[in-house]
């Protein structure tokens, strides 16, 4: 079974899957955090393009979640905009997503705690 046949047969049975599919799109967290972050250092797409060696429109492919861009690339675009990797491709819009499991997990258990002490 392909890819898309299998994603397919996922949003036939879940429908509700594509109502999230923004929240779990990785092209488009990438296209959010490099448009945010070039607009934070007043950059242009052809500034950023010529700072990591690629053209203008590729620039723009990224911006519009359209491009699936080598790692190298997406290593060339965190340096060019002053950030590590892990914070260009952090999901902004789900602050737990991307953090890694165990932190995530200490930090519920070390409410759960407080929550008893409340009741």
């Amino acid at each position: 079974m392909r890819i898309e046949e299998l994603f397919a047969q996922i949003e036939a049975e879940h429908p509700e899957v594509t109502a999230v599919a923004h929240e779990v799109d990785p092209p488009a967290i990438l296209a959010l955090n490099v448009m945010r972050l070039r607009a934070e250092r007043g950059l242009t797409q052809a500034q950023l393009a010529a700072a990591i060696g690629v053209s203008q429109p590729r620039i723009a492919g990224i911006e519009s979640g359209d491009a699936n861009p080598r790692l190298s690339t997406v290593s060339k675009l965190a340096h060019a905009l002053g950030v590590t990797l892990s914070e260009l491709l952090v999901d902004n819009l789900n602050p737990t997503r991307g953090l890694p499991a165990a932190k995530i997990v200490r930090d519920r258990a070390e409410e759960e705690p407080r929550k008893r002490r409340a009741m």
